[in-house]
């Protein structure tokens, strides 16, 4: 939405919206899906555009002003920007030195604790290198998710990073050393 709102939509393609979100987006992976043969074609075809009233003098100056700002767009990452793995932190950092009181301090140092807990858990299982990238074994997954939860505690942002984990062990290995992962995370959860 960015992109469509920064740019012309009468001379954009589908295929340079596509490229600029590919290089802007660092926290999540962009896909395209279907027939890839329409993606010369302007955005504006497929989202409508607001130029039907304008004069063509407003048209020219409108494309023009769109070329020249992205010529010279310059990419700037925001100093606000944080990765939803790290929210939760970074609320409760803001918190402590907002307030600076004992209870923010405590509430931090718990969310540092929880992630030192769920690194040191899932630190222990690699993983394959001939696993899928995308997971394959939905149900497996599903089991495996579920008995972590039921193990170790609910799933916070931090740890929902360690999926990808079970998801690379349920396409790569077999359900004996599978229920020798779900045995150590039950002696490792069961220990804390």
């Amino acid at each position: 939405m960015e992109d469509t709102e920064a740019n012309d939509v009468s001379i954009e393609t589908l295929k340079e919206q596509f490229d600029t979100v590919v290089e802007k987006t660092d926290r999540s992976p962009v896909m395209k899906f279907g027939d890839f043969t329409f993606m010369s074609e302007a955005i504006g075809d497929f989202e409508g555009t607001t130029e039907s009233e304008m004069s063509i003098k407003d048209t020219i100056f409108h494309h023009a002003t769109h070329l020249y700002k992205k010529a010279i767009a310059e990419r700037t990452a925001s100093q606000n920007v944080v990765s939803s793995r790290d929210h939760d932190l970074h609320v409760l950092y803001e918190e402590v030195m907002r307030t600076g009181s004992t209870e923010s301090m405590h509430a931090l140092e718990k969310e540092l604790q929880h992630r030192e807990f769920v690194d040191s858990l899932f630190i222990q299982f690699e993983d394959s290198a001939n696993a899928p990238e995308q997971p394959q074994d939905f149900d497996c997954l599903r089991l495996m998710v579920g008995s972590v939860e039921e193990l170790c505690g609910p799933w916070s942002a931090y740890s929902l990073q360690y999926v990808a984990k079970l998801s690379n062990a349920c396409d790569s290995k077999t359900v004996d050393e599978l229920a020798i992962m779900n045995g150590k995370i039950a002696s490792f959860c069961g220990a804390y």
